[in-house]
Formats: C-alpha cells, structure tokens, sequence
C-alpha cells in the first residue's frame, strides 16, 4: 500500500508484518512470478479533513510475464507518459474511467484523458474501471463508457468491457456488446 497507509490497517486491527508500505517506484515481490510497483497517481489522498497525510498511488504488476497497469483513483497528468515510457507497454490497463466532475480534475479523469492515458501508457488493452457501481459525481452511470468508447475508439485504444464480474483472460479479443445501455 502507499506511505502513510498502513496505520490505517494497524488500527482496524491487521498485524504489522502483513503491510507492506511503497513510495513510488518502490517495488515488492509478492512469488517468484509477482511484483507490484508502487507508480504515481494523483488524488487528493484523504477521506477525512486531514489532507496530503498519506501517499496516493498507481500499481505496476508483473505477473507470469504480463504488464499489467492499475490506475487507481487519478487525476490526468504527464505521470502517465512517465510510467509507460519507465514501465511499458502494457498487456493490460484497467483504467478509471468515471466519477469526473470539473471541480475535482485532479483525482478523476474525464473519459477522453482516460483514452489519452492508454495512449502514453502503450496499453494493449483497456478496461475501464470506477463507473457503473453508483454514482459519485453528477454524471448517469453509464455515461462514462460510452464517452471513453468513443474517445478510445478514435485514438484507436483496444478496450474490452466484460459484464461487471466477469473475468478477462489477457490476449483475448475485445468484448463490447454494450451490456450497460440495457439497464
């Protein structure tokens, strides 16, 4: 988890030598096949009046020889260009994509910086993530998809979106039967 985190968990209870804090670009190796690596991200990193106590973070994951890239919550910025150029490219980018409002542009991304995200990123593949579970901001719920589709599409970003739950194997084929607009 990010510096600062962990004395969340030591309070709710977990014992110390199961947290593992990582500045960015710090590096844990969980098995012989998986690392994760702490990346930037922007956000405002608090949940209480409290601000900027905590680091707030990206992951880099190295699995059975995949890439694969977590957003986390994030504001768009350069750091995207930075990690795919350090880290990349990408089997996988699970992206944020949703939960945007101009008064919080730096913790979430509008749809099309999303797709701008995966350019820099050099991501294979997407999936959006952070939409379709409620609203936070004051967008519908599935407007978010829809923009990022049509901004992916016209920077030519592969994007599968399986129905919620649903696993995705890396290296399969894209699927986007548009199951959110039959809601």
């Amino acid at each position: 988890m990010p510096v600062g985190v962990g004395s969340h968990f030591i309070h709710w209870g977990f014992r110390k030598s199961m947290i593992t804090e990582l500045n960015w670009n710090d590096s844990v190796q969980l098995s012989n096949n998986i690392t994760i690596t702490a990346t930037p991200a922007h956000h405002r990193s608090n949940r209480t009046f409290a601000v900027r106590k905590t680091l707030w973070a990206s992951y880099v994951i190295k699995a059975d020889g995949y890439k694969i890239f977590f957003s986390g919550d994030t504001g768009f910025s350069r750091h995207f260009k930075m990690i795919g150029g350090q880290y990349g490219p990408f089997d996988l980018a699970l992206l944020e994509c949703g939960q945007y409002n101009v008064k919080w542009p730096q913790s979430h991304m509008f749809p099309n910086q999303t797709a701008e995200a995966a350019v820099d990123l050099c991501a294979a593949m997407t999936i959006p993530v952070h939409w379709g579970k409620y609203a936070e901001s004051e967008h519908p719920w599935n407007e978010s998809v829809n923009l990022y589709l049509k901004a992916a599409d016209s920077l030519k970003v592969p994007v599968t979106v399986p129905l919620i739950g649903r696993p995705y194997t890396i290296g399969t084929p894209a699927k986007r039967n548009d199951w959110w607009n039959h809601f």
